[in-house]
């Protein structure tokens, strides 16, 4: 008995995450302001394990979605014709929940709740 209350639980519980994926909208910011663009910047910095970033002030005004490219100074005998290494672009998602604004970093899924950002459901074109 016990076993299959614990199933039911599992099964519930996982239809519960599923469902608020599901409520989950692409987004665009409304108004960007100083506070909105330095909670953005500094929640994908945290994300990116402090690394520093900057991202255009106009980020998410009009894409829900912005990649990164990281610039490191090449090496000996590295780089391309540009004197830069490049790695694998990260790429960030701007989510509406029901709870508010979200970012997304889409390498992992893992979400990352931005307060006092104010945001909309992307409309498409």
């Amino acid at each position: 008995m016990n076993r299959h209350l614990g199933l039911a639980l599992t099964v519930a519980l996982m239809a519960a995450c599923q469902s608020l994926d599901e409520d989950a909208q692409y987004a665009v910011v409304i108004l960007s302001t100083a506070a909105s663009h330095e909670t953005i910047n500094n929640t994908i910095s945290s994300a990116l394990d402090d690394r520093s970033v900057r991202i255009a002030r106009n980020a998410f005004t009009e894409s829900s979605l912005i990649s990164l490219e990281p610039a490191v100074r090449p090496g000996v005998g590295q780089g391309d014709a540009s004197g830069m290494t490049r790695g694998k672009p990260e790429q960030f998602r701007l989510l509406r929940t029901r709870t508010g604004c979200e970012l997304q970093r889409v390498s992992t899924a893992q979400t990352y709740t931005l307060d006092g950002v104010q945001c909309r459901r992307e409309t498409a074109y």
